[in-house]
């Protein structure tokens, strides 16, 4: 079994979807993984690049507080 098709299924079943084979999504944009709320495009890498590293990391540091957060920080 190739890789990226293993990545598929562990995804799909980390987020409790179905995995779509190549066969089956005919044309267009279709997803690689069958979710009622979300939109799945796996991509698998031997490595990952350092620029993405780097975003995620900022997107955690910079991520806004829940509202509840503020709230409760500003005594309301």
């Amino acid at each position: 079994m190739r890789d990226w098709k293993q990545a598929e299924r562990r995804i799909a079943a980390i987020l409790g979807g179905r995995r779509i084979p190549v066969s089956g999504r005919g044309r267009g944009d279709n997803p690689d993984i069958e979710h009622p709320a979300l939109s799945v495009e796996v991509k698998a890498r031997a490595s990952f690049p350092a620029w993405s590293i780097c975003r995620m990391r900022r997107s955690v540091i910079f991520r806004p507080l829940r509202p509840s957060t503020l709230e409760a920080s500003a005594g309301l």
